[in-house]
Order: C-alpha cells, then structure tokens, then sequence
C-alpha cells in the first residue's frame, strides 16, 4: 500500500494517512457550551544540583503566589514548544542557558484551582547549564535558594509542590484539584 504522500507503504502509511485526516467535532469532544475547551499550557525548569537541591525562587509583585517559592517558569508563548519555553523562562528568570539535550521531562502535572483556568505543567530536569543562576528577574522576585528536591521549602507554590512531590516520589503525572470519581 502506497501512502497518500508518496514516501511510505504499509502500517506506516496507514498511521501518517490516519493523522493526517481532520477529526470531525463530536459531542464528546465539546463541553456542555458547545465550545472547545483549551488549558494553558506551563514549562517548568529544574536545575538539579549533584547534592540533590533544586534552585526556587521567591515571587514578589507579580499577582500570583506571592511570598511563595517556585522553579523557574511560565506559560507557553504562540509557537513555542515546551522545551523552548523550559529554556527562555530558565535564561529570563535566572539566567542561565540550558542546551535543549540537557532537558528531560520528569513529570507532567494536570492543575484545576476553580475558577482558574485549567492547566497542565510539563516539569523539566536538568543537570547542566550554562551560566550561575543569579536573579534576573529582582522586580518579580526577592531571593534565590537551593532546596533539596524530595523537601521543598513551606511556602512553595501548591502547583510548584505537585510537580516536585511527584518527581520525587518517582511518578510521571499528578492530577491536583480534580473532584474524586465517583
């Protein structure tokens, strides 16, 4: 079986036709309004020292969390990939550049705090970079610390915490906020 594009046969052509063709909408897919539902996409940069401390820094003038501890982190620009966005929230906030082979994603986190938007956190680790962190962002943050990464600090952002918690204790994925099945 030749595949629509002309370059592959067989189970390979069948899975490249299959993603290529639209998904037509369903009910299912829909909410009850009728319209998509889309959560904010979040990357988040851990810089894992060899003694097992991961670099947070403390929010200040920013309108969320603040006073709390966080990882370097942000929201995902227009066509931006989630590596891409680890890397510029690492180089803004505390200055430091990491090569995108240095980045592994530990842990996803699945975030619902009504009536906040929905998100989902993709937690990436690092152990080289270039640069020594340094607050480069001093009109959003107040100080810079090293925690080790199975004991974050009180205080940490409870989405920050999730991520952190979740690596530690070796899982890929949280679900925080989420109402029990029943």
């Amino acid at each position: 079986m030749t595949s629509p594009f002309g370059l592959f046969s067989g189970p390979t052509a069948r899975l490249r036709a299959a993603c290529a063709a639209p998904i037509p909408p369903t009910a299912s897919h829909l909410p009850h309004n009728g319209l998509q539902f889309r959560p904010i996409a979040d990357a988040f940069t851990i810089l894992l020292r060899e003694d097992g401390h991961v670099l947070l820094a403390r929010r200040r003038h920013t309108g969320w969390s603040d006073g709390g501890w966080n990882l370097p982190s942000g929201k995902l620009d227009a066509g931006e990939t989630l590596t891409d966005a680890a890397r510029r929230e690492a180089l803004e906030e505390v200055g430091v550049d990491i090569a995108p082979d240095q980045l592994e994603l530990a842990h996803l986190v699945c975030w619902h705090q009504p009536p906040w938007p929905t998100r989902i956190g993709a937690f990436f680790l690092t152990r080289a970079w270039t640069g020594t962190p340094r607050n480069a962002e001093p009109h959003k943050c107040s100080e810079l610390g090293w925690f080790p990464l199975s004991r974050p600090p009180a205080g940490v952002d409870p989405y920050n915490a999730a991520g952190l918690y979740g690596i530690a204790a070796g899982h890929p994925y949280t679900e925080y906020g989420h109402p029990e099945p029943s």
